[in-house]
């Protein structure tokens, strides 16, 4: 039985196949790459039009569609059926007309915002086309780390949580530790959650009251931004401290710029919840595997420049506007880097 992923080219083409035709002349070659690019990217060149499907290819120039499949043949299955959900997604592309395009728009959430920022692309294949991103072990460490980080906030400051607590069983925070150290194959996890147990920060002691992972909605000149922190102290009755884990080393961290977006974000929503001044906001980026704190007051300046940037990104998304630039570190680190490499 054929692995899904390679394609035989006979098969396929249901011709016997001479190799001469596998090699296409340059201009062949070219009209592939257009092909591709049309079916990868949604771009349809006024001198290309095809109507739904492939054969049209096949039928006007059988040795280029034979080449065609073998180059296809030969990509990633997930790819392929990527693609698929490109092709139905040709509204959303630069091709269609300006009325087609229209996009009203009005509620993001930061995650998606954050990330237009660092790439518009990455947005495109993403948000647009919905193509999801493979599964990421450290993710799904994040999510249960936040977790345990989640119940041992709740069980040592149950009494100035906002939404109430009830432990039944007076479980400490030792107690919780232990079964933790002691379940099979969360080494790593247990010691993550560690030094969050052993650092300054689980030692507060100018608490008033807690909440944990709040939900709250920035309004940005009349854009929704949906955001969510994973810890907000209020501190007196005039101060709140934004707390946010990450589960990287502070010192080989590359998504410093996208955190410290992330930090102003929630600074600039609680300035407007709570009609507060940047200066009684301060915010704290906790690295767990080197229990590094890094603490930032954001300047007026700081957070107009950071709005404005927002501002723009959603705009340039309500028209459609995902510029593509590759970089030496796209092939290692963005999953949909062979989408990009293959657009014109």
């Amino acid at each position: 039985m054929q692995k899904p992923g390679n394609i035989n080219v006979a098969a396929a083409t249901n011709t016997t196949v001479d190799k001469n035709e596998l090699y296409p002349h340059a201009e062949k070659i070219a009209y592939y790459e257009n092909m591709l690019a049309l079916i990868t990217d949604s771009i349809s060149p006024k001198s290309l039009k095809i109507k739904g499907n492939i054969n049209a290819l096949k039928e006007a120039d059988a040795s280029t569609f034979v080449d065609f499949i073998k180059k296809f043949g030969s990509l990633p299955w997930k790819t392929k059926q990527y693609m698929k959900n490109v092709k139905k997604s040709l509204r959303h592309d630069n091709y269609a007309s300006a009325a087609r395009r229209i996009n009203i728009k009005n509620n993001f959430a930061l995650t998606e915002l954050l990330l237009y920022l660092k790439c518009p692309a990455y947005y495109k294949w993403r948000y647009l086309y919905n193509i999801p991103e493979p599964q990421n072990d450290s993710a799904a460490v994040g999510l249960e780390v936040h977790r345990h980080i989640q119940a041992l906030t709740t069980i040592k400051y149950k009494e100035k949580l906002s939404s109430g607590f009830l432990n039944s069983k007076n479980i400490t925070a030792e107690e919780y530790l232990g079964v933790l150290k002691n379940a099979d194959g969360k080494e790593n996890i247990y010691n993550l959650v560690l030094n969050f147990y052993n650092s300054s920060i689980f030692e507060l002691n100018d608490i008033s009251e807690i909440m944990l992972e709040q939900l709250f909605y920035w309004n940005l000149n009349g854009y929704i931004i949906n955001c969510k922190t994973d810890r907000l102290d209020r501190v007196g009755g005039n101060s709140f401290r934004i707390i946010d884990y990450k589960t990287s080393d502070s010192r080989y961290s590359s998504g410093t710029e996208g955190y410290m977006n992330q930090l102003k974000a929630y600074t600039c929503g609680i300035m407007g919840i709570y009609g507060k001044e940047p200066g009684n906001i301060i915010s704290c980026l906790f690295y767990l595997k080197d229990a590094a704190a890094i603490w930032k007051n954001f300047s007026e300046d700081e957070l107009s420049l950071f709005k404005n940037s927002i501002i723009e990104a959603v705009k340039k998304i309500r028209t459609y506007k995902f510029e593509t630039v590759l970089k030496q570190s796209c092939e290692k680190d963005c999953c949909y880097f062979s989408l990009c490499s293959m657009a014109p």
